[in-house]
């Protein structure tokens, strides 16, 4: 194993924030939907959290599975069967939610048991005593009909009855009446600052601090509401945008639009005029100025022919939409709207690529981290408060994580009940509001190994080949130095002088004649190894030692003005080594004298004889120095490790890769199911790989790729010095369409001799 240190020092930061919660609720159960919507707005942060309808085939759909994924939820609950011991939905439905995430253990809590036994941070005990002093909270009375209650409780969030007191108490309240048809309606919706509604209380002290592949817009995403999903649909994307707002004085621009007023003219009006005095923002514009957003198709020819009524609004018709930003120094710009049209278009709202939010941004601090327990001073933010010790998310930040894979298993041994998330590290916890210490672990890289494989049911060991490749590594000074072999001269100059096995031989005669054209049998290789071994012309179908003069008039003759070169930076490595060849005076004896034991005087290693260093070998010439393999260079050669370690050289040397292993047996009950020829970790993925000397690969080979991409390998690699045959490339796509089929994401590649040696031999 090539073994990757430590830095001396890596940029640490702790994030403290709400717990994300997913909230998975049957697509016509109106009551647990209300639960949801109540639960929520004790929660800190429950603005935020995702609330999923779920199918009556307990499915949900991809617009909603892809939100999953995006918020990537800490914790998930389940209100999916009537009766509270009914667990064969909940437990069917938690096995498809696994799925999405296969990296953590996961978890669906039973909604009624959650409802009575919750222990989020509430709200009320985040917010600063200064602002529970100087803010007034707004509760709005609902002026409603029974059908309005869950949009205007989605809307502006009520406070549960057993709570009144505790609110009564802590801070102060304004009722204000509000109702579809007021004329606030839309004023009250585009509020967004904490105290301006119970529901937005939720989101107080919490907001974005990175977000990429997106600029915040001034456009408005209006949501027709019309049933549990497009109310589920509205409250998701509200909860996108806001995540990733950082500018908070833009207001709320995701807006409801219930279906009842698709008939009111007037109300329609009302919400153009109200969204075209909001339209401007200071140095922001766009081309597309509101984006209506439907649950059922059926829906889209009620909602154009409402649009059709309006004045000033026009169908957005430029090819793509632009958002421009004007930085003006000491100077406003606002876009003038009083006789401009409103361009509008039917589309799902977008979002970034990904955000991190919490409580302001915390500094990174260096932090020296060793392999084993770690502790690093977390000092929350300021005015941060957990009165009640209730339950939040701690984020662990730090490029050291990248290190190891997101594996469950691995997640709890850095620290128990984490788990890999977009931050880091993430664990929920009773997080105080004193500066404190927080501990985790870091496994060493042959331990990160052997928890991935044995969560997998594999013992893990070296194999042969990988050590000959770890001795070969060490000799040439370290896995950043084998550049000195990464060149076809190289690798042609090794070939030239290993000493081949009589089944190496065997096996090159059989495919130099299948290369040819004649139809022979594929194992004839095994009939014609014992007859080398007895045949005189081994040593020279093995190879023997060369002289400078033999290489270069050979196939190394294409590269011969280097070639004087790369001698000497293989002998100073201990790669190749020189010496003479010579018969014994005695007994005649020839064998190979290296120049370490080479003395004026040299001993026949045969009969013990001693004779003089001949000044002329052959007579009339000068003694020549002649070029051998160092013997574990040679086995690296006979056994074809050297394009294991040049794939990891090239896969490796552009990356801040660890665990790097070029050559590794996975065991079962102490017997050898398979092996990589080498595998290492680059940000939380694995790569692995097999590799060859010739052109073809063999049914095993496709075995061991799809044993990786069962395993949850993210990158197979099929490696040569040379050029893999059209045959081979058609059986590997033919592997990528198997695991294509099966919705496995392990990737597949093909490296060529171009690719690891410049050019393929």
């Amino acid at each position: 194993m090539i073994l990757t240190p430590l830095l001396p020092r890596y940029k640490t930061r702790i994030n403290v924030r709400p717990i994300k919660y997913a909230y998975f609720v049957k697509e016509d159960d109106v009551e647990n939907l209300n639960n949801i919507l109540r639960i929520s707005c004790t929660q800190w942060g429950g603005i935020r959290n995702l609330i999923i309808p779920v199918k009556a085939d307990l499915t949900i759909a991809p617009l909603f599975e892809g939100l999953l994924k995006y918020h990537e939820p800490d914790r998930f609950v389940g209100f999916l069967s009537i009766k509270a011991g009914n667990m064969e939905d909940h437990n069917k439905f938690q096995r498809y939610l696994s799925g999405l995430w296969p990296h953590r253990l996961f978890i669906l809590q039973r909604g009624h048991l959650f409802l009575s036994r919750d222990e989020t941070a509430h709200v009320l005990s985040v917010v600063s005593d200064d602002d529970l002093h100087k803010h007034e909270l707004i509760e709005h009375d609902f002026t409603w009909l029974l059908s309005d209650y869950e949009v205007l409780s989605a809307l502006f969030g009520v406070i549960l009855p057993e709570n009144q007191k505790d609110y009564a108490e802590i801070i102060k309240s304004k009722k204000q009446l509000i109702g579809i048809e007021d004329d606030k309606f839309w004023e009250s919706q585009f509020e967004n600052s904490p105290f301006s509604s119970v529901l937005n209380l939720t989101s107080y002290s919490v907001s974005p601090y990175r977000a990429t592949g997106i600029f915040e817009s001034n456009h408005f995403d209006i949501i027709l509401v019309n049933s549990i999903s497009s109310l589920c649909m509205f409250w998701n994307f509200r909860a996108t945008r806001d995540s990733e707002q950082f500018r908070k004085d833009m207001g709320q621009r995701t807006l409801l639009l219930p279906e009842k007023l698709l008939d009111n003219k007037q109300a329609l009006q009302k919400m153009i005029s109200f969204i075209r005095s909001k339209l401007p923002y200071p140095n922001v514009s766009t081309n597309l100025h509101l984006r209506f957003c439907v649950w059922d198709d059926d829906d889209i020819e009620r909602l154009k022919i409402a649009i059709s009524r309006l004045d000033g609004l026009e169908e957005f018709s430029d090819d793509k939409i632009r958002i421009s930003t004007f930085w003006i120094k000491n100077e406003t710009k606002l876009e003038d709207f009083s006789e401009k049209s409103i361009k509008y278009k039917i589309a799902l709202p977008d979002h970034s690529e990904s955000y991190l939010e919490g409580i302001g941004h915390q500094v990174a601090v260096n932090s020296e981290l060793v392999y084993g327990r770690n502790e690093v001073f977390f000092n929350p933010p300021p005015g941060f408060r957990n009165r009640f010790r209730g339950l939040t998310v701690i984020d662990i930040e730090c490029d050291v994580l990248s290190r190891y894979p997101k594996e469950h298993r691995i997640a709890e041994k850095i620290k128990m009940y984490s788990w890999f998330s977009r931050y880091g590290i993430s664990f929920v916890g009773q997080t105080v509001d004193q500066g404190h210490y927080i501990d985790f672990d870091l496994p060493k890289e042959w331990e990160t190994l052997k928890i991935f494989f044995g969560s997998r049911g594999y013992d893990i060991r070296l194999s042969k080949p990988g050590k000959y490749a770890d001795a070969l590594i060490e000799l040439v000074g370290g896995h950043n130095h084998i550049n000195i072999l990464a060149t076809k001269p190289a690798y042609l100059l090794l070939d030239t002088l290993a000493l081949k096995s009589t089944k190496k031989l065997a096996q090159r005669i059989v495919g130099q004649i299948q290369e040819s054209g004649i139809q022979i049998d594929a194992n004839l290789s095994e009939m014609i190894q014992p007859l080398l071994e007895d045949v005189d012309v081994v040593p020279e179908l093995k190879r023997i030692p060369k002289t400078y003069t033999q290489l270069k008039d050979g196939s190394l003759q294409p590269y011969k003005e280097g070639l004087l070169r790369l001698l000497t930076q293989l002998s100073e490595k201990q790669i190749i080594k020189r010496g003479f060849y010579l018969s014994c005076e005695n007994c005649g004896t020839p064998s190979w004298h290296p120049l370490q034991t080479i003395k004026e005087t040299v001993s026949c290693p045969g009969c013990s004889a001693q004779f003089p260093l001949p000044v002329e070998y052959p007579l009339g010439s000068e003694i020549r120095w002649e070029y051998t393999l160092n013997t574990l260079v040679n086995r690296v050669m006979d056994q074809d490790v050297l394009p294991s370690v040049l794939a990891l050289y090239h896969l490796t040397k552009d990356k801040n890769a660890c665990c790097i292993v070029p050559g590794l047996e996975l065991l079962q009950s102490n017997e050898v199911k398979a092996e990589l020829d080498f595998i290492f970790i680059s940000n939380h993925e694995i790569y692995a790989g097999e590799c060859k000397a010739g052109k073809e690969i063999a049914e095993k080979d496709i075995a061991t790729a799809r044993l990786a991409a069962d395993l949850g390998i993210n990158q197979f690699y099929y490696c040569t010095v040379n050029r893999f045959n059209d045959t081979t490339k058609e059986r590997i796509e033919e592997l990528k369409s198997e695991l294509e089929s099966k919705n496995i994401l392990m990737s597949l590649a093909l490296l060529n001799g171009e690719d690891l040696i410049g050019d393929s031999v």
